[in-house]
């Protein structure tokens, strides 16, 4: 049998969820929840959910602008708004750590009225620097803390006898439910989002 050590993933591929076993992103929420930090894949993900909201009310033929003046549109200034007051005001309950000129670019474009919500590129500089950060910081400690053992290469060999394909895994994180908070869906969240947001 031939046996290679699991390669350490990237935080994209973790993000998207798909790297394995024991890097998962189920695993990465784990480690977020136990480290008290989950505010950051939280506010990617609702940035993330305020795009997605945002370009169901694009009208093409009038170049991209947001139809205003509807409950909808409405809705998604509050959206917007919610996000600022959460993550980004100083002082919010789930406050991440931004530099101050991205944090006070975003406040000063802090809606007036909210039947016009602002381009989610907005916040394209503000997930991306929550990325980098998690990427520098606490994406490193989790790589750190999860060990594994070697496991069966599953490429496929010239053989005439049948091959078992089995994973040995071990991880200091163990499975559980992400912190419970007002966004229960951040798992399914997270599996169908794409990854990154700002190069589209």
């Amino acid at each position: 049998m031939t046996y290679r050590v699991a390669s350490r993933p990237t935080l994209d591929e973790v993000l998207k969820n798909t790297a394995p076993p024991p890097y998962t992103l189920s695993a990465f929420i784990s480690y977020l929840t136990q480290n008290h930090c989950l505010e950051t894949l939280e506010f990617i993900l609702e940035a993330e959910r305020y795009r997605e909201n945002f370009r169901s009310l694009v009208d093409p033929a009038k170049d991209f602008i947001v139809t205003t003046n509807c409950p909808t549109s409405s809705d998604l200034g509050l959206l917007y708004q919610i996000i600022l007051n959460t993550y980004i005001s100083p002082g919010a309950d789930r406050e991440v750590n931004l530099p101050v000129n991205v944090r006070d670019d975003l406040l000063q474009n802090k809606l007036e009225n909210i039947s016009t919500p602002p381009s989610p590129e907005t916040l394209d500089l503000a997930v991306k620097s929550i990325h980098d950060l998690m990427e520098d910081s606490i994406f490193v400690s989790f790589l750190n803390s999860t060990s594994t053992y070697l496991y069966e290469d599953k490429t496929p060999m010239k053989s005439t006898q049948s091959s078992r394909s089995y994973h040995l895994w071990k991880t200091d994180i163990q499975p559980m439910e992400p912190e419970q908070t007002k966004r229960p869906s951040l798992l399914a969240i997270g599996k169908y989002w794409s990854w990154p947001p700002w190069t589209r």
